[in-house]
């Protein structure tokens, strides 16, 4: 899915963007499946995952991806 915003911004998104949204874009792109463990959310929730537990039960993966990203990006190492 990320190749699909690279696209947009490389051949027509360029000429309508700024460029705070096409960072956006770059960003959503990058973090979309960020630390993906490989399995789906049903599955997670049946395997009584402790992921499941930390985001309970809603939205596990998506919420795992959105926090990850958030913890990364807070690590003093990762921003120098």
């Amino acid at each position: 899915m990320g190749y699909k915003y690279l696209l947009f911004i490389f051949i027509e998104g360029a000429q309508r963007l700024n460029e705070l949204e096409i960072f956006a874009l770059v960003l959503i792109a990058l973090c979309h499946d960020f630390d993906h463990l490989g399995f789906t959310n049903a599955f997670l929730v049946v395997a009584n995952d402790f992921i499941t537990l930390q985001y309970n039960e809603k939205i596990v993966l998506e919420s795992h991806h959105v926090a990850t990203t958030f913890l990364t990006i807070k690590v003093v190492a990762c921003n120098s």
